[in-house]
């Protein structure tokens, strides 16, 4: 079985929320690093990431897309309760 590592960051307003993730993804992809986050075709759990991903295109909010593609994903009260699939993956 692999291991999975998650991480929550709490912050302080909603729209933060986006921000900080996108921050997230720029730091690591400088440092070489965000590969570690992509879920890839041969992982166990791909089937289940492509479901998700299905999901989310079908969202208003194209960024949450963009930010699951790159392996984070936000949660913050204002989220439309459809655009809520993608925080189920990581639980």
């Amino acid at each position: 079985m692999p291991i999975v590592l998650q991480v929550m960051v709490v912050v302080h307003a909603r729209n933060a929320t986006m921000k900080s993730a996108e921050i997230m993804i720029e730091m690591a992809a400088k440092a070489g690093q965000l590969e570690t986050f992509i879920v890839k075709k041969t992982d166990e759990t791909f089937s289940e990431y492509r479901k998700a991903l299905k999901s989310l295109e079908k969202s208003r909010n194209k960024k949450l897309g963009e930010l699951f593609q790159n392996g984070f994903s936000v949660h913050h009260a204002g989220l439309l309760r459809s655009d809520r699939y993608g925080q189920n993956w990581y639980t």
